[in-house]
């Protein structure tokens, strides 16, 4: 199982949030009265020194005016290549026989996906 968690990167996040706050020309003391957080933990976040709480986090940025998005921007592409690392792990000692079996199952998957993209499941 991936470890969403251990591929965030709290300074690059804690950065994003600076530079928002500073581009709206806001103080940290003005923030954090505005979020319910002192400000030194406002710029212990900012630092990446500390992850806050997940209700704070979402205060913060929608306060900021930032889509989870943005604030995420690369971790997605992270958690990408992690999983296919994981995945090619477990691939290792196959055979080229069962290679071929998965290509052709995610070739059909992917397939069906875009064949089917914007359209909801039937309920047959």
């Amino acid at each position: 199982m991936v470890n969403v968690m251990a591929n965030i990167d709290t300074k690059k996040i804690g950065k994003r949030i600076a530079a928002q706050r500073k581009k709206l020309k806001m103080t940290q003391e003005y923030v954090a009265s505005q979020v319910g957080i002192s400000v030194n933990y406002l710029s212990s976040i900012e630092r990446g020194v500390k992850t806050p709480k997940i209700d704070i986090f979402i205060n913060l940025i929608d306060y900021l005016g930032i889509t989870p998005n943005e604030i995420f921007m690369d971790v997605a592409e992270s958690l990408r290549d992690l999983k296919y690392s994981e995945i090619a792990g477990k691939m290792d000692d196959w055979t080229v026989s069962e290679h071929v079996i998965v290509m052709d199952v995610m070739e059909s998957t992917i397939q069906s996906l875009v064949n089917n993209r914007g359209n909801p499941p039937s309920d047959k």
